[in-house]
């Protein structure tokens, strides 16, 4: 499609865009931050839309965007003093609005920059790792809070977490006479158990797709290793991920598209379940299992 049928397009339906997506349509298209002029409405009617209207230049790379907010509209800080000055037209409308619109833009541009914290890159010069940085200061050991970071990433899926303690059997260097010591927190030998605190997450489907069409096996990994992980890869928190498809019912096919330990030998009435991860997401290299 052609630059002048994209900005068409933008144009017919601008009241329908999110001002955060229409900026960042803008900057794909060519249109850098400082060539964008925000005006706002004189309107005293509360509109349901923020974007109002757009205008491209014909010969510049500048544009221009009204906004259902400002100095002047039904939101305004400002005396109503000058609205019906405006009415009365005891001053000149268009040369006030051009005085008053120098200034909505300052405001409403320093608006969206804390509103919109990923667009300020003088804020934050990489918004991704900002909001990493943010997370870590939640405390992931808990059931609420991984709960509410597994439903982020994973809206479409039924998401359950629960406290799930394991015994671990853990290996240790060979017995050293002179530096051990016997005693109730002691051992001998070259193994001993440690119960672990553990979290069970199960993500529960009715399709064995995703909207997209991929396995849900392959888009869950997928967001785990892009979203979830690089989050929690400090921690030492230790996982046990599930899948729990509810209506799966193909048999086992050999071929380009298939996946081993996806597909069913035989038709079952309980619901399929496949194990995604198991260990400790610090030694993921090592340790951890995923499909």
């Amino acid at each position: 499609m052609a630059k002048e049928e994209i900005r068409a397009q933008i144009a017919k339906n601008i009241k329908l865009f999110d001002l955060c997506a229409l900026l960042k349509l803008l900057k794909t298209l060519g249109y850098q931050r400082e060539n964008i002029l925000l005006e706002g409405t004189s309107s005293q009617i509360s509109h349901s839309n923020l974007c109002h209207e757009i205008k491209f230049e014909e010969h510049t790379s500048q544009v221009k965007i009204v906004i259902n907010m400002g100095l002047l509209s039904s939101c305004s800080s400002l005396p109503s003093f000058f609205q019906n000055l405006i009415e009365k037209e005891d001053i000149n409308s268009e040369k006030f609005m051009c005085f008053l619109n120098f200034f909505n833009h300052h405001l409403i541009d320093s608006f969206l920059q804390m509103t919109l914290p990923e667009t300020n890159e003088k804020l934050f010069a990489n918004w991704k790792q900002a909001k990493i940085h943010y997370l870590s200061l939640l405390g992931f050991e808990s059931v609420s809070t991984l709960w509410f970071l597994m439903k982020i990433c994973f809206p479409d899926l039924v998401v359950e977490v629960k406290k799930n303690p394991q015994e671990l059997k853990l290996y240790t260097s060979s017995l050293v006479l002179g530096r051990d010591s016997l005693g109730f927190n002691s051992y001998l030998g070259n193994r001993f158990n440690q119960t672990l605190s553990s979290f069970k997450v199960t993500f529960t489907t009715d399709n064995e797709l995703s909207e997209i069409g991929t396995p849900w096996p392959i888009e869950i990994n997928k967001r785990l290793l892009d979203l979830i992980f690089p989050v929690l890869k400090k921690t030492d928190l230790h996982f046990s991920i599930v899948l729990e498809i509810k209506n799966k019912c193909n048999y086992l096919i050999l071929g380009a598209k298939s996946y081993l330990g996806f597909d069913r030998i035989w038709k079952s009435s309980r619901p399929f379940q496949l194990l995604l991860f198991y260990g400790l997401i610090k030694d993921l290299k090592r340790n951890a299992y995923l499909t």
